[in-house]
């Protein structure tokens, strides 16, 4: 008996690439024996669906590397990812994409998207504070009673150094005290959660400064090592009150004195693991994206 081989019936479903359906005749009917299955239209049928959610919320696409779904991957890989609050990576070119949350990436305050009450320089892939008599920062939305004041870490990543800066995050407590991260100011990089103030000697603002309060620690990171801490005093059952933190100034007439460059990050403590891989996966971001 000769094969004869089951017809091809091309199909195309909205938003994928071409398939093909092949069909075989059982008593007069068409049933489908195989589907040769498409890609997405990123051309990535497997990208993490909350990195997708991001670019098509931000309004951009992927790099031809994928690097947005890896940097997504890499940080649900490492236990990273849930433990985000809000994540400023700045990607794409717009104030928009600039503004969202990555971790809930809808133009709202209530999602602490960020808003630039002077304006803010956008680039691509990178965003900026012009200091030059501008005055400019960003509203986060996100007030400082939402961190736990014994479980909680600030960074903040920059690719080029700056000479000097009055901070990078900060949000003033009702009593006057700060809760701020600031990565190079007189040669040295600063965290403060109140009462605990950390100072640590750096060459440059360069990579990723991180400000790591796991309860009974006040330590500060650089590039994923340890540049110094100690152990404070558990602040039981204790809350933060004050401001709304802000990227680039502590308040309306406190500013940081340069135009740089950075990504910003709120979270829950990190251990020295976490820390070390979410350098390597900042990192690998930045080169992916030439920044």
């Amino acid at each position: 008996m000769a094969f004869t081989p089951a017809p091809s019936i091309p199909f195309t479903v909205p938003g994928t690439t071409a398939g093909t359906l092949r069909v075989r005749p059982v008593g007069g009917t068409a049933v489908a024996t195989a589907a040769v299955p498409a890609t997405g239209g990123g051309g990535n049928p497997s990208i993490d669906p909350d990195a997708q959610t991001y670019l098509t919320n931000a309004g951009f696409a992927d790099t031809g590397g994928h690097a947005w779904d890896a940097f997504f991957k890499g940080l649900k890989s490492a236990g990273i990812y849930p433990k985000l609050k809000a994540a400023y990576p700045i990607g794409g070119s717009t104030a928009l994409s600039h503004s969202l949350n990555m971790v809930n990436p809808l133009n709202t305050d209530a999602a602490y998207r960020l808003t630039f009450p002077n304006g803010a320089v956008h680039g691509n892939s990178v965003m900026s504070f012009d200091q030059s008599g501008n005055g400019q920062y960003a509203e986060t939305h996100l007030n400082v009673s939402e961190l736990d004041p014994d479980n909680f870490a600030l960074a903040f990543n920059t690719p080029s150094a700056i000479s000097e800066s009055a901070s990078e995050i900060a949000a003033v407590l009702s009593n006057g005290q700060l809760v701020e991260l600031q990565a190079f100011f007189n040669g040295s990089a600063f965290f403060e959660a109140g009462p605990a103030t950390q100072g640590q000697a750096v060459a440059s603002s360069a990579g990723l400064t991180v400000g790591n309060r796991p309860e009974t620690r006040h330590d500060i990171y650089k590039n994923g090592s340890l540049l110094g801490g100690g152990q404070v005093s558990a602040l039981p059952g204790i809350t933060f009150t004050g401001s709304d933190f802000k990227l680039g100034s502590r308040n309306n007439n406190q500013f940081s004195d340069k135009v740089f460059t950075g990504a910003y990050f709120f979270s829950q403590a990190l251990s020295a693991a976490e820390i070390q891989n979410f350098t390597t996966l900042v990192q690998n971001l930045d080169t992916a994206l030439g920044r």
